[in-house]
């Protein structure tokens, strides 16, 4: 009788134990739900706090600056200046000469102011046309005789419109105030250059 006492005492004490651990293995898995839970929110409270905090950043475009009219102008002028030299030496017709030497002189004498006011303004320009303007000027030297006048009115015809627009855009919205003054004198010399090339065109068809 004595010896059952012990056993039931025994069994007793091994239930008690287990129930023991059952219940703290699922204290410390509760734990770690809830600190799980709350590493996510404050994650999810960083991540919420970083989208929404102002940027400290400058945003500055090239277009308020006024780097992408100056760069974009430049292209263009070096491009007409190569093809008016072209024009002087290659072409027969009077009209076609006289017009390429005045594109010549305009484009050459705003190159200079443009780049004059680039480098007080910290903007670096490129020193050759890009490739499309290049490959319009390898065109144009496998040209001669009339078949070139017409090739050449085409090229300034389309360089004189891009010109055009790039310009009138800048006058209206380039926070550059010298380079905003700088496109509005040029639209002059640019519509008086448009209004040459249709006339040169209509006599060469």
């Amino acid at each position: 009788m004595r010896k059952l006492t012990w056993i039931a005492t025994i069994g007793i004490l091994f239930i008690s134990a287990c129930s023991s651990n059952v219940k703290d293995k699922n204290n410390n898995a509760a734990d770690s739900s809830m600190a799980t839970s709350d590493t996510s929110q404050a994650m999810a409270a960083t991540k919420d706090a970083t989208a929404t905090a102002p940027s400290t950043s400058t945003n500055t475009t090239a277009v308020d600056n006024g780097n992408q009219f100056a760069t974009a102008a430049a292209n263009i002028a070096l491009g007409q200046v190569n093809t008016a030299k072209m024009a002087e030496a290659k072409t027969a017709n009077l009209r076609v000469k006289n017009l390429a030497t005045s594109i010549d002189n305009d484009y050459t004498q705003a190159g200079n102011t443009l780049a004059s006011i680039a480098k007080s303004k910290n903007i670096a320009l490129p020193v050759m046309p890009d490739i499309g303007v290049r490959r319009a000027e390898n065109e144009m030297a496998r040209k001669s005789g009339k078949d070139f006048d017409i090739a050449y009115m085409n090229t300034l015809l389309d360089g004189n419109k891009k010109a055009m627009h790039l310009f009138e855009d800048a006058a209206k919205n380039c926070a550059n105030q010298d380079l905003k003054s700088f496109a509005a004198k040029n639209l002059t010399i640019l519509k008086a250059h448009l209004d040459s090339i249709k006339a040169i065109q209509n006599s060469l068809k």
